[in-house]
């Protein structure tokens, strides 16, 4: 084609082309960027995501926990009770034995005395503080 100024229009046209798809390149770069820190929903999903296995974590750590200390506590619960049997004199023992199925063959009966006597005892407290 013509020169311009020692320089041929056709290599203006191709180094023009050439900055102009470099451009757009950048500039689709810079969008995608762009979109992937405004994505609003994926971020919070993404983020709930992470606090919902941190809790899972936290509550399998809790379960354990309470499991073990639970074992504990049941372990000495059987310690204490062997312990207060050993030293319960006999008769003692057989009393609460036939209190305890006297007591399981009527609940409702059991429940009321036991009803009546907090009753009781609430009016003669309450009695005392007027």
């Amino acid at each position: 084609m013509t020169e311009n100024g020692g320089r041929s229009v056709d290599n203006d046209r191709d180094a023009l082309r050439r900055d102009r798809d470099q451009v757009r390149e950048e500039l689709r770069e810079t969008v995608d960027e762009l979109a992937g820190k405004f994505d609003v929903r994926a971020r919070a999903e993404e983020t709930a995501h992470h606090a919902a296995d941190e809790v899972r974590q936290r509550a399998g750590e809790v379960e354990r926990t309470v499991r073990d200390r639970a074992g504990q506590m049941q372990t000495r619960a059987h310690h204490l009770l062997e312990r207060a049997e050993g030293r319960t004199p006999e008769p003692v023992a057989a009393g609460g034995r036939r209190t305890a199925d006297l007591l399981r063959g009527y609940p409702v009966p059991a429940v009321t005395a036991a009803l009546a006597a907090a009753l009781v005892a609430w009016l003669i407290v309450r009695g005392r503080k007027a």
